[in-house]
């Protein structure tokens, strides 16, 4: 995987962690990442979740 696959991936993880009731320290500790990366991570995988989701239209 690239590295931009696997990142992409990591946040598509968090998002459905963060959606399961995890809160982020306990995303940031489960994916070795730091505690303020994880905002970010959950926007971009919101981000490209809804993209998708209009493509499909």
């Amino acid at each position: 995987m690239t590295p931009e696959k696997d990142a992409a991936a990591k946040a598509d993880r968090a998002l459905k962690l963060h959606e399961q009731g995890l809160t982020r320290a306990q995303l940031a500790e489960r994916l070795c990442v730091k505690p303020q990366n994880i905002t970010g991570m959950l926007q971009r995988a919101k981000h490209r979740r809804d993209k998708a989701g209009e493509a499909m239209e």
